[in-house]
């Protein structure tokens, strides 16, 4: 996951159970696993891409990859 404020510039912090540290995170699930990154600030721009290595044998296609928290929303990515 990449993180950045309305300026475009790397978020850094906790949020939920995730640490983002120069804008970037990398959270591990397994299949029908989820989890959430709580509290971001407003205007917060992200984008979720999967590992290159994990891909391997697997069609990745995304819903909602990528977009900007605007209000206070819940954005599921799929």
């Amino acid at each position: 996951v990449t993180l950045s404020d309305k300026d475009g510039k790397p978020i850094n912090g906790k949020f939920g159970n995730t640490t983002v540290t120069n804008g970037k995170a990398q959270i591990s699930l397994k299949n029908s696993q989820e989890t959430a990154l709580s509290y971001l600030p407003r205007d917060t721009h992200y984008k979720v891409e999967e590992v290159e290595n994990s891909r391997t044998g697997y069609h990745v296609t995304y819903e909602k990859q990528e977009g900007t928290l605007s209000e206070d929303v819940q954005t599921i990515v799929t």
